[in-house]
């Protein structure tokens, strides 16, 4: 059965022009080099609701999310929603801004699995 995996965006105000080219690239390459049903969530640009990524992270097994320092606030703020509606998913960050960051935010932000980008940290072998 293949894994339910959700990227977003979650960015839910202000104006945003151009999607998410990172989450475009590893949707691209997870749907051809493996068997993920992969949905990419841009909710600025589709006009979706918190309330509707919410819906659909319940049924993801694993949802990531990238990260710029002016949101990150807010998408932790997500993530742990996420891990609240869907404790069993697998929660990974990704995006400019955890790359450097990538423990204190493991530290202080349990609810998040994984922080991807040049090295993979958290429970990443558990993947």
């Amino acid at each position: 059965m293949a894994k339910r995996v959700v990227l977003v965006n979650p960015y839910f105000e202000g104006v945003v022009v151009v999607p998410t080219l990172g989450l475009g690239f590893i949707g691209t390459y997870l749907k051809e080099r493996s068997n993920c049903e992969v949905k990419i969530l841009e909710p600025m640009l589709q006009g979706l609701t918190e309330k509707h990524v919410l819906d659909e992270a319940k049924e993801a097994e694993i949802v990531g999310l990238t990260c710029y320092t002016e949101s990150r606030f807010q998408v932790f703020n997500f993530a742990e929603k996420v891990k609240q509606v869907n404790p069993d998913c697998k929660i990974i960050i990704g995006g400019p801004h955890v790359n450097t960051l990538d423990e204190l935010i493991l530290k202080h932000y349990p609810f998040i699995d994984i922080i991807g980008g040049h090295k993979i940290r958290g429970k990443g072998e558990t993947f």
